[in-house]
């Protein structure tokens, strides 16, 4: 099996912490510590550090590090329909 790169799985992330980062300043929420976007940055930015010391552990896991970043990826993405428009709906 072929490992896959942390480059990849990382620059996945690195979207999901940018997007999710993006949408967290776009909600402007009264708390914002107890929202979505802020769990998946947090998500993002320690899965970007398991990555980076435990990706060549076995194939497998590179594999796994891969289908998460992938998951955080569509569901930050779906987030994005919650973000309020940049001009109100005439």
């Amino acid at each position: 099996m072929v490992t896959v790169s942390p480059f990849i799985t990382n620059t996945l992330f690195i979207a999901v912490v940018a997007l999710s980062g993006w949408q967290h300043v776009r909600m402007q929420r009264p708390n914002p510590i107890l929202n979505m976007q802020f769990g998946m940055m947090i998500l993002g930015v320690v899965m970007m550090l398991v990555v980076t010391f435990c990706n060549t552990v076995t194939p497998w896991i590179s594999l796994v590090f891969l289908l998460i970043a992938v998951a955080a990826l569509l569901i930050v993405w779906r987030q994005n329909r919650m973000v309020p428009p940049r001009r109100p709906i005439e």
